[in-house]
């Protein structure tokens, strides 16, 4: 297939560019679609080159893929199906009223690298940006031993009119220190994206990826021994430490003392019968969390958008 139409029609939009300023913007709705997305050769090869710029951006180190993991899902995390304003992957957080939610603390650690990336590389005519930080989320999850996530391209990056409230992303203090309410918490916020308890479990077990720091969410410390490998150890720990409350804190410590700490919603997960025997699953098949993972991840990642295209090969 010849691409000399394609770039004919970039060549008019990069024109617009500089005319009007922002290439895809219609104020008070949705932001079409770049004109690559007519062409998918043509974008499935942008996103080829875009991997390749995301994985030398992770290997400068600097604990780059968990935070990368925790932007996609934190976008992807606002998706209310019951809602006006209905959230999910499309770039709000490029807006300073959104990235305010104390909820996304830090995640300009995340954002700014890759608008360097796509500055430099000129992403931003032909991939959106909801679409560059969920690849971007899958390619960090890959990169550190995570499963293969399906990608589908085709969020269109919304504009501000569309800005989501501040109770959409978890508490991971919520009712501390008293569990039945905790779990039931859990399962309204993600219940509310349209996942089951099954699913429930096998996000809450991306913790086993990155930590936390006091500065951004007042928690502190990783959940796992190496929180840069994607594993089942998550589980594993939940169930065979000895937990307790950090002095002065709302979350735990394990009695070894060797730095790991807990959220009171992720102990909640072993209060529950449920939950619990969902997590004794995970624990003792490290291949069955990496599938449900997979599933679960593109599930969030995919919440409330209905202009995805076909998977692309990645």
């Amino acid at each position: 297939m010849s691409l000399q139409p394609f770039f004919a029609l970039v060549l008019v939009v990069t024109l617009s560019v500089l005319v009007n300023g922002h290439p895809h913007k219609r104020q008070g709705s949705p932001l079409p679609l770049p004109p690559s997305y007519q062409n998918i050769t043509f974008l499935t090869s942008e996103f080829a080159r875009a991997k390749t710029a995301i994985k030398n951006l992770i290997a400068t180190g600097g604990a780059r893929g968990p935070i990368l993991v925790r932007l996609a899902w934190h976008e992807s995390g606002t998706y209310c199906k019951y809602c006006q304003r209905i959230g999910g992957p499309h770039s709000l957080m490029r807006y300073p009223a959104q990235a305010a939610d104390p909820a996304d603390n830090g995640l300009y650690t995340a954002r700014d690298p890759l608008e360097t990336i796509i500055t430099q590389g000129k992403f931003n005519m032909t991939i959106t940006k909801a679409d560059f930080w969920q690849f971007a989320g899958d390619v960090a999850l890959e990169y550190m031993g995570g499963p293969h996530v399906i990608f589908r391209p085709g969020r269109e990056d919304w504009d501000e009119s569309q800005i989501t409230p501040f109770d959409r992303l978890p508490d991971g203090a919520f009712q501390f220190p008293d569990f039945p309410p905790a779990t039931q918490y859990i399962r309204d916020i993600f219940y509310r994206m349209g996942f089951n308890d099954q699913e429930i479990v096998a996000l809450i077990g991306g913790h086993t990826l990155g930590m936390c720091h006091a500065e951004w969410s007042g928690f502190f410390g990783p959940w796992t021994t190496d929180p840069n490998s994607f594993d089942n150890d998550f589980f594993k720990e939940l169930l065979t430490l000895t937990w307790s409350v950090t002095p002065n804190t709302k979350q735990y410590q394990d009695q070894n003392n060797d730095g790991l700490m807990m959220l009171h919603t992720d102990l909640a997960l072993i209060y529950d019968p449920i939950f619990l025997a969902q997590v004794k699953l995970y624990a003792q098949d490290a291949d069955l969390f990496a599938k449900d993972f997979s599933s679960a991840f593109q599930k969030l990642q995919e919440g409330g958008v209905t202009t995805l295209l076909k998977p692309i090969d990645w």
